[in-house]
């Protein structure tokens, strides 16, 4: 397995892997897989783009750069926001599907 950086080229908008000084893979295009290293484990993940360039499988957490203190903190706010509406969700699927579980065990 070939071990490289994942950097931004901003010539070409898109991410790379830079696997030494001079020597590049590219260009990565939308639903290329490969692994990254989180918190010193390797994690399987595939690159896709919405609005922005996203990792699938990864945390979200948007990291503020090149904003002044006030958009910093509302970048960090929508983080929150965020991280809270997707935990909202999840609690009202769980909670569903254990209301069902249960009236189909009653009936």
């Amino acid at each position: 397995m070939k071990q490289g950086t994942l950097v931004y080229d901003h010539a070409t908008d898109r991410y790379d892997i830079r696997f030494d000084l001079d020597c590049y893979y590219g260009g990565l295009h939308c639903g290329e897989c490969f692994d990254v290293m989180v918190r010193g484990k390797w994690k399987p993940t595939r690159i896709e783009m919405a609005a922005d360039w996203y990792l699938v499988g990864m945390c979200l957490w948007l990291v503020p750069f090149g904003y002044g203190i006030s958009g910093t903190v509302g970048i960090f706010a929508l983080n929150i926001i965020i991280g809270g509406l997707i935990g909202g969700l999840a609690l009202i699927v769980g909670l569903l599907l254990g209301i069902i579980h249960t009236i189909r065990e009653i009936i």
